[in-house]
């Protein structure tokens, strides 16, 4: 028989909530990746009444292990 949320305590709830969250937190195994680094620019929004402000900075992303660098080694 499966459980609705609402069969759940509060507790119960808390419990796979941490899990989740301890889960997320653990690092995954990282493999050797031969990084292909794209330049992305950085990105402005300008604001009404206001000046244009920076919302990302640039960097350098490798879209195959999905990590950011501000700048390359």
């Amino acid at each position: 028989m499966r459980r609705n949320h609402s069969d759940k305590s509060i507790l119960e709830l808390a419990e796979e909530i941490k899990a989740l969250a301890d889960a997320m937190r653990r690092p995954e195994p990282v493999e050797e990746c031969n990084h292909e680094w794209e330049y992305v620019p950085a990105e402005y929004e300008s604001l009404s009444g206001r000046g244009t402000v920076e919302q990302y900075p640039d960097g350098h992303y490798c879209a195959k292990c999905n990590q950011w660098q501000e700048e390359l080694n």
